[in-house]
């Protein structure tokens, strides 16, 4: 079975596979394979290998948010009464619970957490700001920035691939401790799964 290198990051055709799924996550595997320039036999080992190690977790369809009239993205800095840790996880619980808030980011900053909500319109925002964002637990203020448009958005394989681009050993434990650091703030990837801003 192929494994990791040495240091412990993905060899090339690791490397290579993520980068190809990331942009076609439909591509046969014989396909794959060629691309590879490998026979489909270790090319699927590979694959099965990324999937049981959860470099790959998940393979999604990325509906069309302007055909599905889910088009009005904001962004929105939410800052708590409390920050002691019941707090916390009293606010990561709740937002579970809000279907138009795609992602929650924890922060270090003047305020505590970043969320990206989705829906149809402003109006429909102000509703879900008012009923819902302003209504979890401890949250003190916010501030709303609403997007006009969507310049950049990279998946997750673009920052693992700048950090497997390094070459020098003090660059290569660095990246190596970057793909497995896991932040202590509640990260949550919700309606992203379905909606991608267009």
């Amino acid at each position: 079975m192929a494994k990791t290198t040495e240091n412990g990051l993905l060899d090339q055709f690791d490397q290579k596979i993520l980068k190809i799924l990331a942009s076609d996550g439909r591509i046969a595997i014989t396909d794959l394979a060629k691309k590879l320039g490998m026979s489909k036999t270790p090319c699927g080992v590979r694959l099965k290998r990324l999937i049981k190690d959860e470099y790959i977790l998940g393979f999604k369809a990325i509906l069309n948010p302007v055909k599905l009239d889910m088009n009005h993205v904001a962004f929105v800095e939410v800052k708590l009464q409390d920050t002691k840790e019941a707090a916390l996880q009293a606010f990561n619980k709740a937002v579970h619970d809000i279907a138009e808030i795609e992602q929650c980011h924890m922060v270090a900053g003047p305020f505590d957490y970043l969320l990206k909500v989705r829906t149809k319109d402003i109006t429909a925002y102000r509703r879900v700001l008012g009923e819902r964002i302003t209504s979890l637990p401890h949250v003190a203020s916010s501030s709303t920035y609403v997007t006009m448009e969507s310049v950049k958005e990279e998946g997750a394989y673009y920052c693992l691939n700048r950090a497997y681009s390094v070459s020098s050993s003090t660059d290569l434990i660095a990246a190596k401790k970057l793909t497995v650091h896991q932040p202590q703030c509640q990260t949550r990837w919700r309606r992203e799964d379905i909606y991608q801003q267009a």
